[in-house]
C-alpha cells in the first residue's frame, strides 16, 4: 500500500461529511502541509494559496500545525518560512498540538508532560485522585481534558490543577466557553452542556454519545431520542424534532443541518424541517457559500444551495480538514489516485502526487498516550515469582516437591466453602498480581487434575501442583518482545543454563537443575503478552514444550 493511501485510510476522521456556509469552529491553523510535488517530484510543502517549498526530507514529518511540526521524533518552531525553524525538543515518543501556549508530550517510558513554547516543562501528569493518568488530549478553551485509568476524564487548568469537583465518564473539548460532559454519577444515556466553571446549563438525553453533535459557533446541538433526532440550542430550546429520515445529524450550517437518512444518503435540510438539498449523495462538504458532494458514480460536484452544477471532477473522496477544526482548504482525491486542493470557489490551486506519510496530522488527531512503564520494578517482580533464577519460592506456600513431597491444593489454598464453591472444577486457578496503564502481570497455579473433589465438595487430596506461570502483557509488540528479552537475560545472568531456543522463545534449567522457565511468545492470544512458565525439570515437560515451542503455541 502506498504512502498516501494510507494517509487518507487514516484520514477518514477527518472526512466526516459536513455543510455549506457551516459554522466552522476552527481551532488549529495549518500553514504547511507536506506533499510531494508532481511536476518537480521533489518533497516540501504546500501552503494554503497553493505555493510550494521544497525541502529534503518527506518522511516522518508533520504538517505546520499553530507554527509548530515534529520531524524525526523532534519537536520544531517554525518562523515566517520552513527554513527558519528552531529546535525545541527531541526524542518525542506522543506529542499533541500546541494550542494556547502549551503542548501535551510523552518521552520513551515517562509519563505525559506539558510543555510551554520554548520546551520547558510545565508540569507533569502523573494521577487524580489516585488514578494513574492514561492519557489527554491538546489544550483548548485554556484546558486540557485528561483520561484516567479506568477510561473517565478530567478537565486540567493550565497549572495542571484539576478543573471543577467531578469526574466524567463521556467529556469533550472545551470550545467558546462550552463542553458536553456526563459526570460518573450521571444516568448513561444523559449528558449535559457545560459551561466555563463546569456548571450544568441544561443536561438532555441521547441513547448514545455517537448521536450528539455540537456547533459552538451556532450554539446548537443534537442528540438521538426514541429513534428520533432533536436538536436544541444552548439554553434547552427545541429547535426542531426532526422528520423520521433524518437517521443521523452529522453538522450544522448557518442554511442548515446535514444529515444521513436510513440509505446512508447525505442531503441538506433546513431548521423548520425542509429538505433542502435531497439526500442521494455519499459525501456532501461545504465549501465556501456552496457544497461538494460526492455521487455513487464517483464524480464530485461542486453545487450551490438549489443543487445546481457548477463544477465537477472525476473523484473518490472529499477531504474536509476543517470539519476537525483544522484551518485548511479542501483536498480531492481523484480517480488517479491523485489529489487536488481547491479554493472556496472551486478553481485548482495545486495538484499533488503524493502527500506525506500517516505519521502526520492522524497524529495530531489522536491522544497523547502516557508511556510510563516502571520497568525495573516489573523485572524485579517477575524475577521474585522466578525465585531469581533458583525456581518456584517457597515464599508463596506454593512447591513441586520438597522432602520427597509433593504440593496439594491443601497447601496452597484454605478450606473454605467460598473456596471450594469458586475452585469447583478447575484444575487451574488464575488471578492478577498487578497492574499499570502499560502493563498487566496475572500468574496461574495448574494441578494435574480438578483443585476440588466434586463428590465431597473438599480439596482434592491426589491433585499435584504441575505448573506455576506468569503472564505479562503490554499495549505494544515491540515493548511486549523487549520485555521478553530482558527476562531472559536477566534469568541467564542468574545462572540459569539454555536447554533449547527458537527465535526469541526459551526452555531455560534452573540454577538449581531441579525446574525448567518455558519463555515463549502466547501465540494463540490476540494480546501482546509472553509468559513463563516454572515446571520440574524432565524428559517428558521439555519434550512437550519443544513440542509447543516449536509449533508457536503456548497455553
Amino acid at each position: 500500500m502506498t504512502r498516501k493511501k494510507i494517509l487518507f485510510i487514516i484520514l477518514v476522521a477527518v472526512t466526516i461529511i459536513s455543510c455549506g456556509r457551516r459554522s466552522r469552529d476552527v481551532g488549529y491553523y495549518v500553514s504547511l502541509m507536506p506533499c510531494q510535488d508532481p511536476q518537480t517530484e521533489e518533497y516540501g510543502y504546500v501552503d494554503s494559496k497553493g505555493n510550494f517549498v521544497s525541502t529534503r526530507f518527506f518522511d516522518d514529518r508533520t504538517p505546520v500545525i499553530n507554527g509548530y511540526c515534529v520531524q524525526d521524533n523532534t519537536l520544531y518552531k517554525v518562523g515566517k518560512s520552513i527554513s527558519d525553524t528552531t529546535p525545541v525538543l527531541r526524542n518525542l515518543v506522543e506529542y499533541g498540538i500546541m494550542n494556547d501556549g502549551l503542548m501535551p508530550i510523552c518521552l520513551e517510558n515517562e509519563h505525559i508532560s506539558v510543555i510551554d513554547k520554548d520546551g520547558h516543562q510545565v508540569f507533569t501528569l502523573t494521577e487524580f485522585g489516585g488514578k494513574e493518568v492514561r492519557a489527554c488530549y491538546s489544550y483548548s478553551n485554556s484546558k486540557l481534558r485528561v483520561e484516567l485509568e479506568d477510561n473517565t476524564f478530567v478537565y486540567v487548568d493550565k497549572n495542571g490543577q484539576q478543573l471543577f469537583d467531578h469526574i466524567y465518564s463521556y467529556a469533550t473539548d472545551f470550545k467558546k466557553g462550552y463542553a458536553i460532559a456526563q459526570t460518573v454519577r450521571q444516568n448513561e444515556n444523559l449528558y449535559s452542556l457545560i459551561d466555563n466553571t463546569g456548571t450544568p446549563v441544561f443536561t438532555f438525553e441521547s441513547e448514545y454519545s455517537d448521536y450528539i453533535t455540537i456547533s459552538h459557533d451556532l450554539r446548537l446541538l443534537s442528540t438521538r431520542i426514541d429513534d428520533r433526532s432533536i436538536i436544541y440550542d444552548f439554553k434547552g430550546k427545541t429547535i426542531l424534532d426532526c422528520p423520521s429520515k433524518v437517521q443521523e445529524i452529522y453538522d450544522f450550517c448557518y442554511d442548515g443541518f446535514i444529515f444521513m437518512n436510513d440509505d446512508d444518503e447525505f442531503g441538506l435540510m433546513s431548521y423548520d424541517g425542509n429538505e433542502l438539498i435531497r439526500a442521494k449523495y455519499e459525501q456532501l462538504v461545504s465549501h465556501g457559500n456552496n457544497y461538494l458532494a460526492l455521487t455513487d458514480d464517483d464524480e464530485i460536484l461542486l453545487i450551490n444551495k438549489k443543487g445546481t452544477i457548477l463544477k465537477d471532477w472525476e473523484g473518490e473522496e472529499i477531504f474536509d480538514f476543517r470539519y476537525e477544526g483544522f484551518e485548511f482548504p479542501t483536498i480531492i482525491e481523484t480517480e488517479d489516485d491523485g489529489f487536488i486542493i481547491i479554493d472556496k470557489e472551486g478553481n485548482i490551486i495545486y495538484k499533488i502526487d503524493e502527500f506525506w506519510g500517516p505519521d502526520g496530522l492522524s497524529d495530531y488527531l489522536s491522544i497523547v498516550k502516557s508511556q510510563y512503564l516502571p520497568r525495573e520494578h516489573i523485572l524485579n517482580t517477575i524475577m521474585e515469582f522466578c525465585g531469581n533464577g533458583m525456581g518456584l519460592p517457597d515464599k508463596y506456600g506454593e512447591f513441586f516437591v520438597r522432602s520427597g513431597e509433593h504440593c496439594y491444593p491443601r497447601d496452597i489454598f484454605n478450606a473454605s466453602n467460598n473456596t471450594i464453591k469458586r475452585l469447583e472444577g478447575f484444575s487451574e486457578v488464575k488471578y492478577n498480581v498487578e497492574n499499570g496503564i502499560n502493563y498487566k502481570l496475572n500468574r496461574v497455579i495448574a494441578f494435574d487434575e480438578p483443585i476440588v473433589n466434586a463428590q465431597k465438595k473438599s480439596l482434592s487430596t491426589t491433585a499435584w501442583l504441575v505448573r506455576v506461570a506468569l503472564y505479562l502483557w503490554m499495549p505494544s509488540d515491540t515493548d511486549n518482545q523487549e520485555f521478553q528479552n530482558l527476562c531472559v537475560q536477566e534469568l541467564r545472568k542468574k545462572g540459569c543454563e539454555v536447554l533449547y531456543k527458537k527465535n526469541s522463545d526459551y526452555i531455560l534449567l534452573s540454577k538449581d537443575q531441579q525446574q525448567i522457565y518455558v519463555i515463549a511468545n502466547n501465540w494463540n492470544s490476540k494480546e501482546y503478552e509472553f509468559s513463563i512458565q516454572m515446571m520440574l525439570s524432565t524428559d517428558s515437560n521439555i519434550r512437550y514444550w519443544k513440542t509447543y515451542i516449536d509449533n508457536n503455541k503456548i497455553r
